[in-house]
């Protein structure tokens, strides 16, 4: 939810700055939230089959077995952290490019 709020208002209060490429980035973010709530609202067990996450979505109680989930945990972490920095360079350009 507090993505959605920020796009709206990036969109709103800097529409000729770069509120288009922020929005672009939390767009992404977004997309990553789904393996994230699998994990975060599920169980992790790190030592069964190269990390394993049991979860039950909450929409249709289906239950979900992901095994081999560790390297691909990793590689979102890194996709995560990357994203991150992008967003800060934007934060960066908006405040010293634009002279807020």
């Amino acid at each position: 939810l507090l993505c959605k709020v920020a796009k709206e208002v990036f969109s709103k209060s800097r529409a000729n700055m770069n509120a288009a490429a922020i929005n672009n980035l939390i767009s992404k973010f977004l997309e990553l939230n789904e393996p994230r709530n699998r994990l975060a609202h599920g169980l992790w067990v790190p030592f069964k089959d190269g990390g394993t996450v049991h979860h039950v979505s909450r929409n249709s109680f289906k239950s979900i077995d992901a095994a081999n989930q560790a390297e691909k945990l990793e590689e979102l972490a890194n996709e995560l952290s990357n994203l991150r920095g992008q967003l800060d360079q934007e934060f960066y350009n908006l405040v010293f490019t634009h002279k807020l």
